[in-house]
């Protein structure tokens, strides 16, 4: 793969479908089987994630069908690391009893399709209106575990590097066709896109000012057992375990 070259046809692709079908020419090249791109920060938001890839329409199904993106270990990680993973790298929980979990049920169903491994490239970054993303890219494995590792350890940077000229290119294509097109680099507050009641959205506002919970139970004439219960809502609903994580979260940090 000369990469150098590929970056130079990467800026010139004038579609989504043109960067798709040039990632997957080089992926391929260079031995994975596809790719997938997902807007990993709107999983689980209560809208269907932005997504392009190569995977095949009856992976694409089962993993839609089932729900996979709201349980998939792997996005989870790749909200929450800058680092290139691998699938065989992650640890998937054990069933419990006669229940699978759902990580474990993603895992399976990708083997099932024949993906042996997959190499996971997150992203965090920020759009031309300020915006914060998070995205993952992974890349599918099908052939012998060995030359996956090899490949790794010769070919990881690069194609790093190759994505984040990819992803650029994608955004500058995304916002051009914003009006045709469902995409992650729309002008969009995460608040928006999670379902919250009016007095739950109060109760955020408050928490993430940093307010106590007897304080904002005065301010908004309820009971401090009241924002207590709401509090755990909004912190549920919006993935985030404190006040700090939910105000870092709505400043987009």
């Amino acid at each position: 793969m000369d990469l150098h070259a590929l970056i130079s046809e990467i800026e010139i692709c004038d579609s989504v479908e043109e960067l798709r079908s040039t990632l997957h020419e080089a992926v391929q090249d260079m031995g994975f089987s596809a790719f997938g791109f997902v807007d990993a920060g709107r999983v689980g938001r209560g809208e269907a994630p932005f997504y392009i890839g190569t995977g095949g329409p009856k992976w694409e199904r089962e993993y839609v069908a089932n729900g996979f993106a709201n349980v998939d270990p792997c996005l989870k990680i790749a909200r929450r690391t800058n680092t290139p993973f691998t699938w065989s790298s992650v640890e998937l929980p054990q069933p419990e009893g006669r229940r699978t979990p759902g990580a474990l049920k993603t895992m399976h169903a990708a083997w099932d399709h024949g993906f042996k491994d997959g190499l996971v490239i997150p992203f965090h970054f920020r759009d031309a209106d300020g915006l914060f993303h998070s995205a993952s890219s992974v890349f599918f494995w099908k052939d012998p575990i060995d030359r996956f590792n090899f490949l790794l350890r010769e070919r990881k940077h690069d194609l790093h590097l190759l994505m984040l000229y990819w992803i650029q290119r994608a955004m500058d294509l995304v916002t051009r066709d914003e009006r045709q097109a469902k995409s992650p680099f729309k002008p969009a507050q995460v608040r928006e896109a999670v379902h919250l009641t009016d007095r739950e959205r109060d109760v955020m506002q408050l928490v993430a000012k940093g307010l106590p919970n007897k304080l904002i139970a005065d301010q908004l004439t309820i009971s401090v057992r009241t924002v207590e219960v709401h509090r755990a809502r909004v912190f549920d609903k919006m993935e985030v375990k404190s006040a700090v994580e939910l105000a870092n979260l709505l400043r987009g940090v």
